[in-house]
Parts: structure tokens; C-alpha cells; sequence
């Protein structure tokens, strides 16, 4: 059949929709690799939008940016992350904070740095700003607004008020089934689990954590699981004698899996946690034997843990140091870790 003619105006208009649709693709490919945890592919796809995807719409542009803010935030620290907030600043220029995702992005930032600095007053006033940016009736707004939701809860449970992060949670769970949002229903079990976990409540932790990794395995959320490993193994330790050995046996079968996590926190988390599961099923005469691993462990976890800017973690990191180097009789060794420990506490 012969082919109907077409303007050089409707063959512009075409190509210039198929180049922002490439757009498009790109930040939903970035979003989609950071929801399965696989977080450098991520960013590949969201510098990919940025530097190639010259015709997507501002609204991905900013998608995009909040990817890479998520990305430094998560696997580089928090001085990556300030640098990239200073970039995508200069990106949008004055009219940065007119973007709900980009806004919502500084704000979380705002808020991890606070509460990295124990600055909780800073951390609840970016909340409340998250919460007034996003519009609770609008669908497209669902997982920033269980998000923030989420954030206020956690920050509840730190502050150690831990009833009312539980209704919180809960509330939010009962929303996020209404919806159908298996993903927030799930992060909000994750936090409920944490909460009961800071409650000295390991066994309720228990009963939140083990089911959840089986489902968070089952759909391949990654970040999910990896985050119900580690309350699991952190809930064994706190119940100790036995339970111990069941949190070191979890930690042995599943340790390259969260090492390799490209999140900082499950890194600190994980290594930490290990080196107490090794102190918790050792006798005390046989410490020796595993001391060079304990505190290697603990040191790792401390450097993850200063580039997230986690202050408190490492503190703890080097009073836990500093205990082990006492069993071993090493008292330079023992100071110098009790002098990194004080500065921190100050």
C-alpha cells in the first residue's frame, strides 16, 4: 500500500515524543534497580537520563536527580551526598525546592543527617516538612506520603516513644493494604520489627523479621530482606545463651550477601553484628583465638558507619574496641580507642 505523506512537522513532533519517552524509561529503570537494591545500576540509568535524555520532562529530570541523591546517600555517605544535593541545586538553580521529589529528596537528606548528629529537633522539623509537601488524597503521591509516614515513625521509636511508633506503624500498614502497596506494607513491618526490637522486645522483633525475609525474598526486594536479616540476627543476640549461636550460624550462612549490599547501613549493621555474635558463643579463654576478627569486624563497622555520618554507631564501634583490647591485655591499644570514643561523646 502506498504510504500517506507526512509533514516535516508531524515527523518532528514524533521523534521529539520518542526522545522524551527514552526519558522516561531511563528514570523508571533507575527507580525500579533502586527497589531491588541494586543500587550502581541505578545510577547509571538516572546519569543516563540526565546527560543523554536531553527531551524528558522536567518531572523525570527531577526523578532522576532524586535517584542520585538516594544513591550517594546510601552507598557513598553523607559528604557524597551533600556534594550531589550542592549539584542538583545548581542544576535547577532558584527553583529547586518548586519540585515535590526533589524537595521531599533534601528534606530526607536533612533528616539523616540529623539524626546522625542526634539532632532530633532538625530531623522532626523535616517530617513535618515532608509531610505538608505531600498531597495524602493524591495516588501519585502514595509512596512519598507512606514514606514520610515511615520517617515519623522511626523517629518516634529513636526518640523512645515507642507506643506511639507502634500505631503509627500500624496505621500505616492497614493504609498501604487498602491501596494495595505490597512495598510500603512491607517497609512499614520492617520498621515495626525495628520498633519492637529498640522496645527490648526481641522475641516480637522475631515474629515480625523471620516471615518478612521470607517475603521479601519471595518478590526479590533486596533491601528489605537484607534490613530483616540483620534485626533477626540483632534479636538472637539480645536474647542470648543459645540464641546467640543461631545469630552467629545466620551470619556465617548469609555474610557475603550482606557485605556485598550496597548499602553502607546493612555493611556497619552486619559487621557489627558479627563481631557480637562472636563475642556472645566464645568462651572468655578462648577470645584470643577470635580477637583479630572481632576487632576487624568493628572496625569496618566504625568506617561504614562514619561515612553515613551515624555518629553514635560509632561510638559504640569503638568502645567495643576498646573492651576487646582490654581482654587481650593491650592497654595502648585499649586507650586509643577510649580517646576516639570520648571525642565522639562530646
Amino acid at each position: 500500500f502506498p504510504s500517506q505523506p507526512t509533514s516535516a512537522y508531524a515527523t518532528r513532533a514524533t521523534a521529539s515524543t520518542l526522545r522524551s519517552m527514552t526519558g522516561a524509561a531511563s528514570s523508571l529503570a533507575a527507580e525500579a534497580w533502586g527497589t531491588y537494591g541494586f543500587s550502581h545500576l541505578s545510577k547509571i540509568y538516572a546519569l543516563r537520563q540526565l546527560y543523554h535524555d536531553r527531551e524528558a520532562s522536567v518531572e523525570d529530570t527531577a526523578k532522576s536527580c532524586a535517584a542520585l541523591i538516594t544513591h550517594a546517600s546510601e552507598c557513598e555517605g553523607a559528604a557524597a551526598a551533600d556534594k550531589m544535593r550542592e549539584l542538583v541545586e545548581k542544576l535547577f538553580g532558584r527553583e529547586v525546592w518548586s519540585h515535590k521529589i526533589i524537595a521531599v529528596a533534601f528534606l530526607k537528606l536533612q533528616y539523616e543527617f540529623a539524626m546522625g548528629e542526634d539532632d532530633y529537633a532538625k530531623a522532626r522539623d523535616a517530617v513535618t516538612c515532608m509531610r505538608q509537601l505531600v498531597d495524602a488524597n493524591a495516588g501519585a503521591d502514595n509512596a512519598l506520603y507512606f514514606e514520610s509516614r515511615r520517617l515519623s515513625a522511626n523517629l518516634n521509636r529513636i526518640c523512645g516513644d515507642f507506643d506511639t511508633a507502634q500505631a503509627e506503624l500500624n496505621d500505616l500498614i492497614d493504609d498501604a493494604q487498602r491501596v494495595k502497596d505490597i512495598q510500603a506494607e512491607m517497609w512499614a513491618k520492617l520498621s515495626l520489627a525495628e520498633t519492637h526490637l529498640s522496645a527490648n522486645s526481641p522475641s516480637l522483633a522475631l515474629m515480625r523479621a523471620l516471615p518478612l525475609e521470607l517475603e521479601a525474598a519471595e518478590h526479590g526486594l533486596e533491601p528489605i530482606r537484607t534490613n530483616a536479616l540483620c534485626i533477626m540476627c540483632e534479636s538472637w543476640l539480645k536474647l542470648g545463651c543459645s540464641h546467640a549461636q543461631l545469630a552467629r550460624h545466620a551470619l556465617d550462612e548469609h555474610m557475603l550477601t550482606l557485605v556485598s549490599s550496597d548499602s553502607l547501613h546493612i555493611q556497619s549493621r552486619a559487621y557489627l553484628a558479627s563481631a557480637r555474635a562472636l563475642v556472645a558463643t566464645t568462651p572468655k579463654e578462648e577470645f584470643h583465638t577470635v580477637a583479630e576478627r572481632i576487632i576487624d569486624a568493628l572496625e569496618r563497622a566504625a568506617d561504614k558507619s562514619m561515612r553515613l555520618g551515624a555518629r553514635a554507631r560509632v561510638e559504640t564501634c569503638y568502645a567495643e574496641i576498646a573492651r576487646a583490647h582490654h581482654i587481650l591485655g593491650d592497654v595502648a591499644a585499649r586507650d586509643h580507642a577510649a580517646a576516639k570514643c570520648r571525642a565522639l561523646a562530646r
